[in-house]
């Protein structure tokens, strides 16, 4: 059975925002771990993992 076009964008639009998502979440670690203090940094992340 041929996926319907309309199936097809929802899951590319799906894939977008997961990859905006983990993108925004690397750049945000990344952040964090170039900071003075890894101790503050992996606390911050933390709190991002389980916010």
């Amino acid at each position: 059975m041929t996926p319907s076009l309309q199936s097809i964008c929802e899951q590319t639009d799906l894939a977008e925002s997961t990859t905006r998502y983990a993108l925004g979440h690397l750049s945000q670690a990344d952040l964090l771990v170039s900071r003075p203090d890894p101790a503050d940094a992996r606390r911050r992340l933390y709190a991002l993992e389980t916010s």
